[in-house]
């Protein structure tokens, strides 16, 4: 099981930190801002690269932190015990862990692009012919040896490189090479299963298992080729087709441009770009079906995006204007995630593309969209009780809607409301207002709808709606409940709260930015908006910016399993499963922290003073709150580092 820890650190008097809100941190499942072009693994770590100096870490290929190292790394690839990542002008960057990179010169002021390792030596070349070879990846020898390379590789006993002409290098030791003519001009050459493949970007390769004595046979057109994981992959029209044999060959479920692909602990991880130029990171079990990490790759365009994600049935369910990369028209994707990190997508069978809002009851799922100003009624679409989607279409225009006292209620334009039982069949009920609705909640048993013009509308049963009187004029743009109290927000930082739905005070988070959705759980309030705009609170009226990594629209927000998960440009998730340690607090005692993580979960608290291996347990906690004391009654020391993990 993984185990998440934070800690602190007291030198003899007492340390004022942050409270537990603000360090609060909703980081982006998918940091990276451009797209990533190479991947590997060793050492128990993923590590990963791309355009505009971008380097990601991950201890299990699915949780990514950004590094700091400014490189674009060319190539990347692990071996004898460090990476190695060659860029631009002669720089080639080594690290032993993926977390701390030293930089190194490539003997040659030059860009080297392709890498491989054997005979405990280090091999990188470049398009124009030059090879640099080192024995340990910090020194490096360059010479030019022909005109063009395009690819190297090793195995057998023997290093191959592709010149893109009728004729390849090979070399034993990585230095002194020797030239041989072939019956093919490749451009990529790659090692696995016992040969060499060598692609042409035609439909055929050619195997050798010396790189001397080639034989050629049928296969896709293929523009690229990797081995990992005992397969062959490649890219066939822009689609990951892949191959245990390389002989015979199967689409798999990824739509997408991709360009490298690693395999370690147990699953494939794939990197590249969507359509629009977002970042590409995938994940495989068996390296056929695939899970994104983030949504952002299924936004069509970059405007697009998750517009709702809600939780539900042991998992989180999104779902927005996203479509297959490839598709010629615009199909529905929805996306479930277990974490809120890795989504995996599925196509109910609605064809407009453009889901708005969903909800779910105990055995049913309900996603309404299709509505804009030029079509006015709403495709649905609803998981039954069965575990069969079926999608439907109604002249009724509906944007949000919600499940409580066993019915669905959905709001729209023009002051539309209607009711359903099971998602299919909706009922047209009366309103008493024509201002647009934007979203309507359950909670404290009553429906609570929000609108236009500070539009507010409730109901004891869902069918009888009254009009709260407006306490203010501007667009209500969503609404929740929890903790016995409702919340409404809207632009520049508005936040509206109210036990009864009657009686409402009106505050601001301190942001001009529009507020767009809302969520309770963990007694925590959650607020999201343009600009990466993030609030938080444990009352709904004292309100403080929580740690986020984007700066994008942030359209939607739910809580679920320990973690709040926000939808929009971009994915980000707050994992309270890890614990906030704040303090500690001196006391005639001993000292006092406050354990601040996920309702439920157990925490080991642990001291040293080294900051060494020598963690000892000092105690436990189980936060039945958000936040917990727990007090430290051990002899003192001249210092203390406190830790809490959590322990299941």
């Amino acid at each position: 099981m993984k185990r998440y820890a934070s800690l602190v650190l007291i030198l003899l008097w007492q340390v004022h930190a942050a409270g537990p809100l603000e360090r609060v941190s909703f980081k982006d499942a998918l940091p990276a801002k451009s797209p990533l072009t190479v991947v590997a693994y060793g050492n128990n770590a993923f590590v990963a690269g791309g355009y505009n100096s971008t380097m990601l870490y991950s201890n299990d290929g699915e949780r990514w932190q950004l590094l700091a190292p400014r490189f674009t790394p060319l190539a990347l690839i692990f071996a004898n015990g460090r990476f190695v990542a060659p860029a631009a002008a002669g720089s080639i960057s080594t690290s032993n862990d993926g977390l701390n990179w030293t930089q190194t010169y490539a003997g040659a002021p030059l860009s080297f692009n392709r890498m491989a390792f054997g005979n405990g030596a280090f091999v990188a070349i470049n398009l124009s012919g030059w090879i640099t070879t080192s024995t340990n990846g910090l020194d490096w020898n360059a010479e030019s040896f022909t005109d063009r390379l395009t690819d190297v590789a090793f195995g057998n006993g023997i290093f191959v490189a592709a010149t893109g002409g009728s004729n390849v290098l090979t070399s034993v030791n990585g230095f002194r090479w020797v030239q041989h003519a072939v019956p093919f001009a490749a451009q990529k050459i790659v090692y696995g299963d016992g040969k060499f493949l060598a692609a042409l970007g035609s439909s055929k390769l050619w195997s050798s298992s010396d790189g001397l004595n080639w034989t050629s046979f049928a296969a896709p057109y293929l523009t690229e080729l990797f081995f990992a994981g005992q397969q062959w992959f490649a890219r066939s029209q822009s689609t990951l087709v892949r191959s245990r044999d390389a002989v015979v060959w199967s689409s798999s479920d990824f739509p997408f441009t991709f360009s490298d692909v690693v395999y370690g602990q147990g699953k494939y991880v794939a990197v590249g770009r969507s359509l629009s130029g977002a970042p590409l990171m995938m994940i495989s079990s068996d390296g056929g079906s695939w899970s994104s990490i983030g949504t952002g790759v299924y936004s069509r365009f970059p405007q697009n995006g998750v517009n709702k994600v809600a939780y539900a049935e042991g998992r989180f369910w999104a779902a927005g204007n996203l479509s297959e990369e490839n598709a010629m028209v615009s199909s529905t994707i929805m996306l479930n995630s277990l974490n809120g990190l890795a989504w995996t997508p599925f196509f109910p069978g609605q064809n407009d593309g453009n889901l708005l809002s969903l909800a779910a009851d105990d055995g049913r799922i309900v996603a309404i969209g299709g509505w804009t100003s030029f079509f006015p009624g709403s495709s649905i679409v609803v998981r039954n009780e069965n575990q069969i989607w079926v999608s439907i279409a109604i002249t009724l225009g509906l944007t949000n809607l919600t499940f409580g006292a066993g019915q669905f209620i959905a709001v729209g334009p023009s002051g539309t409301l209607a009711s359903s039982s099971d998602g299919v069949f909706w009922m047209k009920l009366d309103s008493p207002t024509t201002n647009n609705l934007k979203s309507i909640t359950y909670g404290n048993g009553q429906f609570v709808a929000v609108g236009e013009r500070g539009t507010i509308l409730r109901s004891t049963n869902g069918i009888d709606w009254s009009r709260v009187p407006v306490i203010f004029t501007g667009a209500l743009k969503s609404i929740t409940a929890g903790n016995g109290t409702f919340i409404a927000v809207g632009p520049s930082g508005l936040i509206a709260s109210s036990v009864d739905a009657i009686n409402w005070t009106v505050t601001h988070l301190g942001t001009s930015a529009t507020l767009n959705d809302a969520a309770y759980g963990n007694e925590l309030f959650v607020v999201v908006g343009d600009a990466g705009t993030i609030g938080i609170s444990t009352n709904a009226v004292n309100w403080v910016s929580a740690t986020r990594t984007s700066s994008g629209s942030l359209k939607t927000v739910a809580f679920g399993d320990g973690k709040f998960v926000i939808g929009g440009d971009s994915t980000l998730v707050a994992d309270l499963n890890q614990s906030i340690l704040t303090g500690p607090e001196l006391n005639p005692t001993g000292f006092e922290l406050s354990i601040s993580g996920a309702i439920g979960r157990a925490f080991r608290i642990q001291t040293t003073s080294n900051l060494g291996s020598d963690w000892q347990d000092i105690g436990s906690v189980t936060n039945d709150h958000f936040t917990v004391r727990f007090r430290d009654n051990t002899p003192p020391a001249t210092q203390k580092f406190y830790r809490s993990v959590l322990a299941r």
